[in-house]
């Protein structure tokens, strides 16, 4: 089973599961760790706040999508989000995760299309996350 640390230095993008708390990585990577939220307006919070949005970030999809793309990587090797506390957003408003999931991933997506390293991480027992790739801990 492929680890964090293969993900990290086969600079492979993507939404991964993983049991556990993730393993400790560079410190030139840029980690957003995002608290438990109960609904869309926390969650955009919460990235604004973590990832240090800038003040037009206007806390809807497209924004954090936008927001996302933009994060100076410049600032490290690349950014890790972790959601350890995001099954609370998947039960109470399966629409917002959902749409999380599929904005997380064509985020990915993009960085790796650039060079980028962008990795999102979320609980192995989340719901709807059983055909993402799982994570062993290193």
């Amino acid at each position: 089973m492929t680890t964090l640390t293969h993900v990290i230095d086969a600079r492979r993008c993507g939404v991964c599961r993983i049991a556990g708390a993730p393993p400790a990585v560079s410190s030139k990577i840029l980690r957003l760790n995002i608290p438990a939220v109960r609904g869309k307006a926390e969650l955009m919070d919460a990235f604004a706040r973590t990832a240090n949005l800038p003040a037009w970030f206007g806390h809807n999809w497209d924004a954090l999508e936008e927001s996302l793309l933009d994060l100076d990587a410049a600032r490290g090797d690349g950014v890790l989000v972790l959601l350890p506390e995001i099954t609370t957003l998947a039960r109470r408003d399966a629409d917002a995760w959902h749409t999380l999931l599929v904005l997380l991933g064509d985020v990915a997506d993009e960085w790796e299309r650039r060079g980028g390293l962008f990795v999102v991480l979320v609980p192995d027992d989340a719901p709807g996350v059983e055909s993402l790739p799982r994570l062993a801990g290193d």
